[in-house]
């Protein structure tokens, strides 16, 4: 089966497509470790984040063109 008819069958069991999905549940563990270690807390505000739509990530430093965008990205 070729990977593009894989992902036609994927994206029909999930009704989304398969990157969506791997994002949403990326997120969704993401928060539960935060939740679970008591990190699920607003860098910006000092709330704590309650449910997973609440989640999102953001750049302390912007990295959009700094002098090093790969590296604040992935900071």
């Amino acid at each position: 089966m070729s990977n593009t008819l894989g992902n036609e069958k994927k994206t029909e069991q999930l009704g989304m497509p398969i990157g969506t999905a791997s994002n949403i549940l990326r997120k969704n563990i993401l928060f539960s470790l935060l939740k679970r270690y008591d990190l699920n807390i607003c860098f910006q505000c000092g709330n704590k984040i309650e449910t997973v739509d609440e989640l999102s990530t953001e750049h302390k430093i912007p990295w959009l063109d700094s002098e090093d965008p790969v590296k604040l990205f992935f900071d």
